[in-house]
C-alpha cells in the first residue's frame, strides 16, 4: 500500500526538521561559545553556507 502524503503532513515534517536543526545549533553554540566568539566571521559564513542556504534552495525548488 502506498500512503499519499498530505500537504499538512509535509508541513509538519518540515517544521520538525527545522526545529531539530535549531536545537542542534543552540547546543553547538553552548558547547563552542568561546571558539565561536573568537572566530565570529567564520561562524556566520558557516551558518549561511551550510545551514541556511539548503533551506532556501529547497524552498525555491518546491515553490
Amino acid at each position: 500500500y502506498l500512503l499519499e502524503p498530505s500537504k499538512m503532513m509535509l508541513i509538519i515534517f518540515a517544521l520538525c526538521i527545522v526545529f531539530l536543526n535549531i536545537i542542534s545549533l543552540i547546543n553547538s553554540y553552548k558547547t563552542y561559545k568561546k571558539n565561536i566568539l573568537n572566530n565570529f566571521f567564520y561562524f556566520i559564513l558557516y551558518l549561511c553556507a551550510l545551514e541556511i542556504s539548503p533551506f532556501i534552495i529547497l524552498y525555491i525548488t518546491l515553490v
